[in-house]
Parts: C-alpha cells; structure tokens; sequence
C-alpha cells in the first residue's frame, strides 16, 4: 500500500511539474513581453519619448524580474506560489491574482455543484429507467439477439 501511494504522489507532483512547466511557456510564449506593451502605451499616451519609454521599460523589466534568464524567472515564480501563496498582480485588474480568485471561487464551486448534483440525478434516473425496461424499448442498450 505504501509504495501504491508513493507512485501516486509521484505521479502527481510529476503532472504538476507539467502543468506548471506548460503554464509557464503559455505565459511566455507571445513576443514581447509586458514591459515592451508598457513602453509602447507610455508612447502613444503619455507622450514618451523614445528614450524615456525605453528607460521605462527597463525599470519595469528590472522590478517584475524580467531581465532574468528564463529558469530563474519560473524558479521564482513556483517559489512565490508554493512557499507564498503569491500568484503575481493581474496587470489587467492590477490587483493581486489571488484575490481575484478569492472572489470568483465562490461562484465557481457553487456552479461546480449544482452541475454535480444534475449529473448524478440524471444519471441515476436514467439508471432505474434502464433496469426497469431491460430488454425492452426504455432499456439504453441493444438486446441481444
């Protein structure tokens, strides 16, 4: 029984690596980064030079950890998550991420429910229709001929 769990728990810490490892290159994996669209809004609408907006988008690079090679950055991203419970600033809400998910969590678990609970009901009611007509035209499977 022991060594099933310790298969198991390595099974899993393993998909996590994976799921984090893909996470990280989906984050990563468009041109530029978030710093180069900062540069290009401090231009357009701040009325930056070209100079100027580079200079802000080296400051921006140097405090998010941009400027790091890759393996760093995800180091330190993993890190924040595990050991922190940080999961970065949503650029889009700019406020952190998981207090965003701390209030939709709510909402999702409680659809997550409700779906559960249909499923199950009909799947079980489904399930006494079949045994009750089995072999007949309310049975879900074809009888044997």
């Amino acid at each position: 029984m022991v060594g099933f769990l310790a298969r198991r728990l390595a099974f899993a810490l393993g998909l996590l690596f994976a799921v984090s490892m893909i996470c990280f290159v989906l984050i990563h994996a468009p041109p530029g980064d978030y710093a180069s669209q900062a540069k290009a809004v401090a231009m357009s609408q701040m009325g930056m030079g070209e100079d100027q907006a580079e200079q802000y988008a080296r400051r921006i690079r140097a405090s998010l950890g941009l400027d790091q090679p890759l393996l760093l950055q995800y180091l330190g991203w993993i890190r924040g998550m595990v050991l922190h419970g940080d999961f970065g600033q949503s650029f889009v809400y700019a406020r952190p991420v998981a207090e965003i998910i701390g209030q939709r969590l709510p909402y999702t678990l409680g659809i997550a429910l409700v779906c559960h609970i249909l499923a199950t009901g009909i799947g079980v009611a489904l399930g006494i229709v079949a045994a009750m007509n089995q072999h007949r035209l309310g049975d879900l499977r074809r009888p044997r001929l």
